[in-house]
């Protein structure tokens, strides 16, 4: 907790998506969140080369992603919302329900 605090905690993003399968009963993360993967997150977070070169058209400042880009964005945001709801159920006590919304998130990961 200190080092949130004081603004030195670092995620070991290395072993994160396995921490994340398992906490969530999941084998999704480590098995698709290659270097690769976890690269261009980090540039779009972080304003790097990937995020800039998706606000060009050609010669335009427009929007360019390909339709499997935006398609992945809908399902990696749905991901999310789903495992907030995983642990907000937990976290409230409500079992029966974290237990299906954990299911359910499983089963779309498939």
């Amino acid at each position: 907790m200190e080092l949130i605090k004081t603004d030195k905690f670092l995620t070991d993003f290395k072993g994160a998506a396995g921490e994340i399968d398992q906490l969530f009963a999941l084998d999704f993360f480590a098995s698709t969140f290659d270097m690769r993967v976890r690269d261009a997150l980090h540039s779009f977070t972080h304003s790097g080369a990937m995020q800039v070169a998706r606000r060009f058209d050609g010669n335009n400042i427009s929007p360019a992603y390909r339709d499997e880009e935006k398609w992945d964005t809908i399902r990696m945001t749905t991901l999310a919302f789903a495992m907030g709801t995983v642990v907000i159920t937990g976290a409230l006590g409500f079992d029966l329900e974290r237990v299906r919304a954990n299911e359910l998130m499983s089963e779309y990961t498939k």
